[in-house]
C-alpha cells in the first residue's frame, strides 16, 4: 500500500520483503497501522501457510497484528488467517503460520494493523507456502 520513502528497489524497499535474503529488510516510515502487502501469481494457487522473518534491529518495529486474505479479482477479499499479539523473541527469527484453506487464489494480501509501538514497521521476509493437501 505504501513503500519505503526511497522506493521499492531501494536498500530497504518492498522488493526486499520477498528477495529470499534474511539479511535484507523492508522498512516503511510513518507507520500508523495502515500497511498492506500483496502478491499476485500468474495462476491461482491453494496456499495454507506462510512465514514472517523479523528484521535486524528495533523489536518495537516488528509486526504484532495482521490478517491474511485471498482474492481472485483484486477487489473482493476472503480472510484466511488473523493474528494478534504475535512476538519475535529474537532478531531474524522466522515465525511460521498455517491455516485451513482449500480455495485457489490469484492474489494474497497481508494487512499489518499493529506493531510494537514504533512509527516504523520492518520485516526481513514474507513467504507464502504451498502445503500438499491430504
Amino acid at each position: 500500500s505504501r513503500d519505503n520513502n526511497s522506493g521499492a528497489a531501494s536498500g530497504e524497499g518492498s522488493s526486499k520483503l520477498v528477495d529470499n535474503n534474511r539479511a535484507t529488510k523492508f522498512l516503511q516510515f510513518d507507520y500508523k497501522g495502515d500497511l498492506w502487502c500483496k502478491l499476485e501469481f500468474s495462476n491461482s494457487k491453494v496456499l495454507s501457510a506462510y512465514t514472517i522473518t523479523a528484521a535486524d534491529d528495533a523489536e518495537d518495529r516488528d509486526p504484532k497484528e495482521w490478517k491474511l486474505e485471498g482474492s481472485n479479482d483484486d477487489e473482493n477479499w476472503t480472510i484466511l488467517d488473523e493474528r494478534n499479539e504475535e512476538d519475535f523473541a529474537e532478531r531474524f527469527q522466522v515465525n511460521s503460520y498455517t491455516f485451513s484453506n482449500r480455495a485457489a487464489y490469484k492474489y494474497y494480501r497481508i494487512s499489518f494493523t499493529a506493531n510494537n509501538g514504533s512509527g516504523l514497521i520492518q520485516m526481513a521476509e514474507w513467504r507464502l507456502l504451498e502445503i500438499p493437501q491430504e
